[in-house]
C-alpha cells in the first residue's frame, strides 16, 4: 500500500484510491464515473483545504475522501460520520488516524456547534427520504460549520439523465431488516430516491438558521445510472471503452437542461 504521506499530486487519484484498499467495481461504466468524482473532489479539496484545517466528511462510507484530502493536504484533521459500521471499520484500516462516528447524517447532535472548517458531503443525501430533508441537512452542516468556513456540498438534480434512469431502478435499502420485497414495492414510488431542484437547494440554505453565501457551483454533467441500463453500457465498453460514455455525455448535455448533479461550494458567513 502506497503511503498517503508520500504521494504527489502527480499521481493518478483513481490509482491513488486503488493503490490504498479502494473497493472499486468492476463495472467499466462505474470505474469511470468514480475516476472523474475522485478527479472533482481533487480539484476542489486542493482549492479549499488548509494547513491545520478540521474536515469533516458526511456520509464517509469507507474513506475514500479521506484518501484524496490527506494527498491534497496532510496535515489537516480528518473527521467522518456513517450509519454502515462495515465502511467505518474499513475507513480505519486504510486511513488510522481519522476519527470516526457511527451515526444518522441527519442528526448529528454528537458534534458540537462551530466545529469543521470544511464540511463536506458527495452523494449521500440522494439516498434520504421524508419531510424537509434539505432544510434538515443545511442546518447540521451549517451548524456544525466555523463561522467563515466552507461546505463543500453535491446535489443530485431532478429532471437530470441520472434521475430519469434511477427511476427505473430498486429502491435503495433503508434499514437493516428492509426485506428485498418490500424494496421492490417501494421502487414503484418515483420518490424512492431524492433529487432536488436548484431552487429548492437555496430555499433550504436560507431556512437553516444560518447564513451563507454559494460562492462557487461546480456543473456535473457526468450522469450516474445503476441496474440494467448499466448493465447494457458494460456491454458496449468492450467496442468504445471510455469514448462510449463521452459521447453519451456529450449527448445528454444537447438533450436536457439540468446537469446530472451539482457540487457547491458554501461560505458560512462570518
Amino acid at each position: 500500500m502506497k503511503s498517503l504521506d508520500q504521494t504527489t499530486h502527480s499521481d493518478s487519484i483513481f490509482d491513488l484510491i486503488t493503490s490504498n484498499g479502494g473497493n472499486l467495481p468492476q463495472s467499466p461504466f462505474l470505474r469511470w464515473h468514480y475516476k472523474i468524482k475522485f478527479e472533482v473532489m481533487q480539484k476542489l479539496f486542493a482549492q479549499y483545504l488548509f494547513s491545520g484545517c478540521k474536515f469533516i466528511d458526511i456520509g464517509c462510507g469507507d474513506g475514500d475522501a479521506f484518501i484524496i484530502a490527506k494527498n491534497c493536504q496532510p496535515d489537516c484533521e480528518l473527521w467522518g460520520v456513517d450509519i454502515n459500521q462495515q465502511f467505518l471499520d474499513r475507513a480505519a484500516k486504510r486511513v488510522p488516524d481519522v476519527n470516526l462516528i457511527h451515526g444518522d447524517m441527519l442528526n448529528l447532535n454528537m458534534l458540537p456547534d462551530d466545529e469543521f472548517d470544511v464540511v463536506h458531503e458527495y452523494g449521500s443525501s440522494c439516498l434520504l427520504t421524508g419531510e424537509n430533508v434539505l432544510s434538515r441537512l443545511a442546518n447540521q452542516y451549517l451548524r456544525i460549520l466555523k463561522p467563515g468556513g466552507i461546505l463543500l456540498w453535491e446535489l443530485p438534480l431532478k429532471w437530470s439523465a441520472a434521475y430519469l434512469t434511477y427511476l427505473f431502478t430498486v429502491a435503495p435499502k433503508n434499514t437493516a431488516k428492509d426485506t428485498k420485497t418490500r424494496r421492490i414495492i417501494r421502487s414503484f414510488n418515483p420518490n424512492k430516491y431524492s433529487f432536488f431542484k436548484f431552487e429548492e437547494i437555496t430555499e433550504a440554505l436560507n431556512s437553516s438558521g444560518y447564513g451563507s453565501e454559494i460562492i462557487e457551483k461546480v456543473n456535473l454533467w457526468h450522469f450516474f445510472c445503476k441496474g440494467s441500463i448499466r448493465s447494457v453500457l458494460d456491454k458496449f465498453y468492450s467496442h468504445n471503452a471510455d469514448d462510449l460514455f463521452y459521447k453519451l455525455d456529450s449527448l445528454n448535455k444537447k438533450l436536457l437542461k439540468n446537469t446530472s448533479g451539482i457540487y457547491l461550494v458554501i461560505k458560512r458567513d462570518i
